[in-house]
Parts: C-alpha cells; structure tokens; sequence
C-alpha cells in the first residue's frame, strides 16, 4: 500500500476520471503530484512553491493552497481554474502533513519533527506576503483517528485559522 502511493505519486484514483478527463488533466495528475510532494523544510524556508494558475514571478499571489495529500490531487484542477481566471496562486502540499499549527504528525510519510518548523514557515510566507486567500485541504478524519484525535485537531485548527486571519 504505502510503498505505491510513495512511487506512484499519489493516489489519482481519489478524483473520478471524468473529472479529470473534464479538466483536460488525467496524464498530468501523477507527475504533478509526485513532483508538488516533495516540498520540504528547505524549500519552506526559502519560500520556493509550487505555482498555481497564471506564472508572473513577480506579480502577487491571489491564493494560497496548504495541504495533504489530499490536497495534491486537486492541483491540477485548480491550476486549471486559475490560469482560466488569471489568476496567480500557490501551493505547499506535503504527504501525511496536516496544515496544522502546533501539531506533529508521526505517519511513516510525514515530516514527523519536521511538521511543526515546516508548517511555520508556510504560515510566515503566507502572512509575510500578505496573501489573503488560504485554503486548507487535508484528510481530516486521518489525523483525528491519530496524533492526539478530534480535540487536538479542533485546537491546532482554531490557532492556525486565528494565526491566517489576524
């Protein structure tokens, strides 16, 4: 199981193929999440990630995308959504690392120690660039059967909503 979805970039199976045949991107699925799940710490730090939608390096960034993977497997789409907007976003996705501030996650493809400095250096980036526009995407009912259950979530959640908006 696990060692698939390592190699295999993903599980694209997780959208239904009319869906990604509608958006024009079933082949580009597996490469762009293999490629987008690789984020780690450094890349964090250095603010390098993953470009969404219309590529203006230097134009600002209309939205941020942070999330799981679960996440990864929406990219594509809303890569799609974006450039047919004009729109310039952005997305740090990492496998079996919750967005969450405060909260370490110990699944074998997680950061593990490395969730929590990561997931603070996403926040900074984001509040530092003042984008406004964050979505969160992960498989929440993963990390509430572990790594502390419902009320550690509820918590991390509540501090990295309050941490996005003030």
């Amino acid at each position: 199981g696990g060692l698939y979805i390592s190699f295999s970039g993903g599980v694209p199976s997780r959208v239904p193929e009319a869906s990604l045949h509608y958006a024009g991107v079933a082949e580009d699925v597996a490469v762009e999440t293999s490629r987008v799940m690789r984020l780690g710490l450094n890349e964090a730090l250095n603010g390098s990630f993953f470009p969404l939608g219309k590529n203006e390096p230097r134009g600002p960034v209309d939205f941020f995308v942070w999330g799981d993977s679960h996440a990864s497997v929406l990219l594509p789409v809303i890569d799609q959504v974006a450039d047919a907007r004009s729109l310039q976003g952005q997305a740090s996705v990492r496998s079996a690392t919750a967005p969450l501030l405060g909260y370490e996650v110990t699944a074998e493809t997680s950061l593990k120690s490395l969730s929590i400095p990561f997931n603070d250096a996403v926040l900074s980036y984001i509040v530092q660039n003042r984008i406004q526009n964050v979505v969160l995407i992960a498989c929440w009912s993963g990390y509430v059967q572990r790594d502390g259950g419902i009320e550690r979530v509820k918590h991390c959640l509540g501090d990295t909503v309050q941490a996005l908006t003030s």
